[in-house]
């Protein structure tokens, strides 16, 4: 598939940041930094 750019006013930032792919980034990083991250 073919990638092509295209020029767009604004994303649709509710869904953008509610995706379950970022989600489980997020969390995933929080679980594996949060000891370093709060010096425990």
């Amino acid at each position: 598939e073919k990638a092509t750019d295209e020029l767009v006013k604004d994303i649709n930032r509710p869904d953008v940041i509610s995706h379950p792919e970022r989600v489980h980034n997020v969390v995933q990083y929080i679980i594996e930094h949060f000891t370093q991250k709060t010096y425990r």
